[in-house]
């Protein structure tokens, strides 16, 4: 190989080499992150639910949801290790939906989070509150829904 071919096949593939980078780094900077939210307050609810593309997943028993819940809610009791969960929103939903989900307290809301976003979903919001918390933060003004959840077949 003549000395002048050496500079020019190492300038190849070094251009070669800085080309395949930048593709890389641009599709990394371009993919949409993760956005996981811990939701602290009523109003923060508030102004998230309002989204129309927002989904609020009321994970209390169908008994309690009835009794009383934020209008819009779709109510799925966390009984079944969110199976009827991840079933209806595999039918209802993209990965990149937002979700909020709550419940009493907070517990099932986090093992609902956790599941949800090892199935891969990228934009959930675990309400830190339970829904008697909500109630009591919106005072005698708020007025809840009653009634089964439309979805109650899950279908």
């Amino acid at each position: 190989m003549s000395k002048t071919k050496k500079p020019v096949i190492i300038i190849v593939i070094l251009t070669i080499l800085l080309m395949s980078s930048l593709l890389f780094s641009m599709k990394l900077l371009s993919e949409a992150k993760p956005f996981y939210n811990i939701v602290l307050g009523a109003d923060e609810l508030n102004t998230g639910i309002k989204d129309e593309k927002a989904i609020l997943i009321d994970l209390r028993d169908e008994a309690d949801y009835e009794a009383g819940h934020i209008e819009n809610a779709i109510n799925m009791p966390f009984t079944d290790n969110g199976i009827k969960m991840l079933d209806y929103l595999t039918k209802r939903a993209d990965k990149d939906s937002r979700v909020f989900l709550m419940c009493y307290h907070g517990n099932r809301s986090g093992q609902a989070f956790n599941l949800l976003r090892d199935k891969g979903y990228t934009n959930l919001n675990y309400v830190k509150f339970g829904y008697e918390d909500y109630v009591n933060a919106m005072g005698s003004g708020f007025k809840p829904a009653l009634g089964e959840c439309p979805c109650k077949n899950y279908d």
